[in-house]
């Protein structure tokens, strides 16, 4: 995939989004696309399967108490990249409106966290962490950037991602869109319900230490 800066396109806000085209269909295999919009692919891949491979993708998250499902989230974003990896992990200006914000793990506490992780299973790759301060983050900016890697639920960020490549007069990324795993997997089976997050996670916290159920 060429990493030029050759061009780029425009998004009609009459075309049906990146999220319901992906809806609407699916494949078994991940090195064919789900949907292409205008030039940007779209790969839907579940745990296990290897999605294509780029020079150099992306990933971001608030990844607050690292747990299986950024794991998973972490592991399809390496296995999409040859050479180098940006990881955009979310500062203070994006978690102002997260639930149980007062469990939130320190930026650096977070950052030191998917560091040691991303190193224990791809010390081959070039990661470039960074704290990000909007929706872009380096992803927005980046001219060598070919692939962002994301959850299904945060899909549509991928648009807005490729709309500020646009104004940056760069060209629009492919996507790879991982499922998360559920809540059930990570805490035991009725505990909770729908998919294991970090805001589960402070949830617990929280009770323990306001003794609240």
């Amino acid at each position: 995939v060429s990493t030029q800066s050759t061009g780029f396109h425009s998004f009609s806000s009459n075309r049906p989004s990146l999220l319901f085209r992906l809806q609407k269909m699916s494949t078994s295999n991940p090195q064919v696309p789900n949907t292409s919009i205008q030039g940007v692919k779209v790969f839907e891949v579940t745990k296990g399967q290897k999605p294509p491979s780029y020079s150099v993708a992306a990933v971001g998250g608030t990844f607050d108490h690292l747990h299986e499902g950024h794991h998973l989230l972490l592991d399809t974003a390496m296995a999409a990249a040859e050479k180098r990896l940006i990881v955009g992990i979310s500062g203070e200006a994006l978690l102002k409106n997260k639930k149980y914000a007062e469990m939130l793990e320190s930026f650096e506490t977070r950052k030191t966290k998917v560091v040691s992780y991303l190193n224990s299973k791809k010390p081959s790759l070039i990661f470039d962490v960074q704290e990000i301060s909007d929706a872009a983050g380096p992803a927005g900016t980046d001219p060598e950037l070919e692939v962002l890697v994301l959850s299904k639920e945060t899909l549509k960020g991928g648009e807005t991602v490729n709309k500020v490549r646009q104004n940056n007069h760069l060209r629009p990324v492919d996507i790879v869109s991982i499922s998360l795993v559920s809540a059930q997997q990570g805490l035991g089976e009725g505990e909770f319900e729908g998919k294991l997050s970090s805001t589960v996670l402070r949830r617990i916290e929280f009770e323990k230490k306001h003794g609240t159920k």
